[in-house]
């Protein structure tokens, strides 16, 4: 199958140096690597919470006041 895609991504240096020592250690190349650590069987993917809060910060700050104020 030809592998016609290409996914690009940015990393801080501390990441890159993360990603390059783990990649050395599997004896892959980075599009392997990555192709291993994407499709590999074994793989949990855990849904990551969602970006924006459903409710305003300040809101939740005030909220959590009240809950402490009212517990204490």
């Amino acid at each position: 199958m030809s592998k016609v895609h290409r996914i690009s991504c940015r990393l801080t240096d501390a990441e890159k140096e993360e990603f390059d020592k783990k990649v050395n250690k599997s004896n892959l190349s980075q599009s392997g690597f990555v192709r291993h650590c994407l499709f590999n069987p074994d793989l949990i993917v855990v849904a990551a919470p969602p970006k924006k809060l459903s409710i305003k910060r300040s809101s939740y700050f005030f909220t959590a006041k009240q809950v402490t104020t009212l517990i204490n």
